[in-house]
């Protein structure tokens, strides 16, 4: 494995032929919460090793040194020229990783947090409206998977509800309304109007245990599914991510992995990856 440090980002190059692994948001938040896409580094690097090229975010996604290498427009002032050429150079390495494949598969990969709005997913694959690759098919390719691995994915359940509920723990204190709000749209949407009033009760009463008892009952009977753009669809990189396949006439992916994946089973996000890219 070839290893490179640049400013702002690493690049792990298996020296043999693959796709593009890309994890724009991999680094630390330094918060208390939501710490960047936690686990998406592992995950690439992995993936990699078997074939292709991983270039890896290694800065804070917030907090006062943060930077998103998918949104430059987010900075001004003084460090605008130094974060710009942060944002350029790994960019650039992207796209030229690109144009020396022919035809290249460009996988991003992003976290889920694990919570209550994003039942019953425990990977959302987008197509990146389409422009990454075609939606039918892609929509059609996460049904195969989600078949495939629907027995690795059933046995997560009880670890997957135990990881909720440290999540909305580890959130305390930083649930905001419209957030909660979002859980309470989604679980009445997929029928748990039981769990849905438990999470109001929260909202009225202040009683931490609703929430929690809310997370036991979703979460241990819900399907879990590998889903096809239930939460993300690539709506926000999606003309950073037209130009780049323009310029390097390839195809590209997004896989958002639970959080609970990423830190707990990260085989299983890898063998999901590898097969549904092997199909494209």
């Amino acid at each position: 494995m070839k290893v490179e440090i640049k400013k702002g980002f690493m690049i792990f190059d298996s020296e043999k032929p693959g796709p593009v692994y890309v994890a724009a948001h991999s680094a630390t938040s330094l918060k208390k919460h939501i710490r960047g896409d936690i686990g998406t580094e592992a995950i690439a690097y992995n993936l990699c090793r078997s074939g292709g090229k991983a270039i890896i975010s290694s800065f804070p996604r917030y907090n006062r040194w943060h930077f998103n290498h998918y949104r430059l427009s987010e900075y001004s002032g003084s460090k605008t020229d130094e974060l710009k050429g942060i944002y350029n150079g790994f960019w650039s390495e992207v796209e030229k990783t690109g144009l020396q494949q022919q035809n290249p598969k460009y996988v991003f990969v992003h976290n889920l947090v694990t919570k209550l709005s994003v039942l019953p997913t425990i990977i959302d694959i987008g197509s990146i409206e389409g422009i990454g690759i075609d939606a039918k098919k892609a929509e059609r390719l996460t049904k195969q998977v989600n078949s495939e691995f629907s027995e690795e994915i059933k046995a997560q359940r009880h670890g997957f509800c135990d990881y909720a509920c440290y999540c909305a723990k580890f959130f305390y204190n930083h649930l905001e309304e419209d957030s909660i709000q979002k859980d309470i749209n989604n679980l009445k949407s997929k029928g748990f109007e039981k769990e849905a009033k438990l999470v109001e009760k929260y909202i009225e009463s202040g009683d931490f245990a609703c929430y929690l008892e809310a997370i036991k009952k979703a979460f241990s009977s819900s399907p879990l599914e590998i889903t096809f753009e239930h939460k993300f669809n690539g709506k926000t990189v999606k003309t950073l991510v037209k130009e780049l396949l323009e310029k390097t006439r390839g195809q590209a992916v997004q896989f958002e992995y639970s959080s609970y994946l990423t830190e707990a089973s990260p085989e299983i996000p890898i063998a999901v990856t590898k097969s549904f890219v092997s199909k494209m």
